[in-house]
């Protein structure tokens, strides 16, 4: 389990909201921003079994 009082961002506290996942878990859908500046969801990958994100 993460200590979410210790997550930060370049230094500073950041709040984190929602249920904690482990592994094996499904990750509910989400948005992020892509290189390319265009919105990237979990939806866009279809059907794969795995997706890695690296932040």
């Amino acid at each position: 389990m993460i200590d979410r009082r210790k997550i930060t961002m370049r230094g500073n506290p950041v709040t984190v909201r929602g249920k904690q996942l482990a592994a094996g878990d499904t990750a509910p859908d989400f948005t992020l921003v892509g290189n390319d500046f265009n919105p990237v969801s979990l939806q866009d990958f279809g059907s794969l079994d795995n997706v890695q994100l690296l932040l």
